[in-house]
């Protein structure tokens, strides 16, 4: 089963150096990165974002982070442009087609912990990943892009950011294939019967007292129900009708 993910808001006070408070542009892409900090929580590298204020370590931060429970911290807003993919180097020839000169601008940052140097996560900070990143393409109308996601090294070509996926490459696989599984099952919600029906499951679900409040009934009628509250959904609706 699908579990909803924590997300805090905790954002670092503007300045010129982890958060120029810059528009984005269009989100072109999502780049996965590591903190490079073994067992370190999300707040303690949402701290030295926000300590680069003074100058002293140079430039850099992502828009969140995801700790080791698999809890969010976002630290920048999500329509504002993160120092997360900045290079000393050119860019990879991939990168400009996509993103263009400046990846910055257009692409969304998230920082993951992890266990050890292999930069290997938690099971809770891979599936909150998963489901963080299937919901973001849907909020940046990324579902069926050519090219959504990235790792820091494909932008840059030579930081072994996230190191887990550069090293596993047979992982990074799997985890696109995991985040377009959960977007498919968005996709196939087309149809307005198909919203309907889901209404109305939610809806007797809710009168049986199964989900505790009116919110699914109203992120169903507006449609914006995230991709893993919908694999969720589709977990209980299934388990009901099956129990009849």
């Amino acid at each position: 089963m699908s579990q909803k993910y924590k997300v805090t808001e905790n954002l670092l006070t503007v300045n010129e150096f982890s958060r120029p408070g810059i528009k984005l542009k269009k989100v072109k892409g999502i780049v996965i990165h590591w903190v490079a900090n073994p067992l370190s929580t999300a707040a303690a590298n949402r701290n030295f974002f926000e300590n680069r204020k003074s100058g002293n370590s140079g430039y850099g931060s992502a828009h969140e982070i995801i700790d080791l429970d698999g809890s969010i911290i976002v630290d920048i807003p999500a329509d504002e442009m993160a120092y997360h993919v900045g290079s000393t180097k050119p860019y990879t020839d991939e990168a400009i087609k996509y993103l263009g000169s400046y990846p910055n601008n257009c692409t969304y940052g998230i920082e993951c912990t992890h266990i050890d140097w292999t930069g290997k996560m938690t099971d809770e900070t891979y599936k909150t990943l998963v489901h963080r990143v299937a919901d973001l393409m849907q909020q940046f109308d990324l579902v069926g892009a050519e090219k959504p996601l990235w790792l820091h090294q494909e932008v840059v070509g030579w930081k072994d950011c996230h190191r887990w996926f550069v090293n596993n490459p047979e992982e990074w696989v799997k985890f696109k294939n995991d985040v377009n599984e959960r977007c498919e099952m968005a996709l196939q919600l087309t149809e307005q019967w198909q919203w309907d029906m889901l209404y109305e499951n939610v809806k007797t679900l809710r009168e049986k007292g199964i989900l505790n409040t009116a919110d699914w009934e109203t992120k169903v009628k507006n449609k914006t129900i995230t991709v893993h509250e919908l694999v969720w959904l589709n977990t209980i609706i299934m388990k009901r009708l099956l129990e009849k």
